[in-house]
């Protein structure tokens, strides 16, 4: 997802990308219920937020902004919380999507890549997810 501000209208280009080394970006929105699913895939992402989590606790529950070693240079980690009690659906994905977005851009990104981690308990979680980060970057014409 790449924003565009142009005099005082934003602009979005969604577009498919098929890893998290993709060039142009300035940051990485990680969406997932949990670390372990970045195993394999994504250790790339993995190493530097597990070494956080081990400095900082809250970093699995509420969430956290770091360094990583790919051309977007950050992440923020955007947990949904657990996914296994009876009443969480998919819409745990676009709430965390949206809160990792408003992190993003209070640090400061303008190109955030937006990921989610392998995951099928909810087939139309990729949709949500972004649909959920796109709600929280819109603004009313009116404002």
């Amino acid at each position: 997802m790449t924003a565009h501000t142009a005099s005082s209208r934003i602009s979005f280009e969604v577009r498919p990308e098929t890893s998290v080394l993709a060039e142009g970006y300035d940051g990485i929105i990680l969406v997932t219920d949990s670390l372990d699913k970045l195993k394999g895939t994504l250790d790339v992402l993995l190493t530097p937020l597990q070494a956080l989590a081990e400095f900082d606790e809250s970093v699995v529950k509420d969430g956290a902004c770091a360094r990583v070693d790919v051309p977007a240079n950050r992440v923020v980690y955007a947990p949904t919380g657990p996914l296994n009690r009876d009443y969480d659906d998919v819409r745990r994905f676009a709430d965390a999507a949206a809160s990792g977005i408003k992190r993003g851009l209070k640090a400061g990104m303008k190109s955030p890549l937006l990921v989610r981690a392998q995951d099928q308990s909810f087939p139309h979680a990729d949709l949500v997810t972004l649909l959920g980060a796109l709600h929280a970057l819109y603004v009313p014409l009116e404002v």
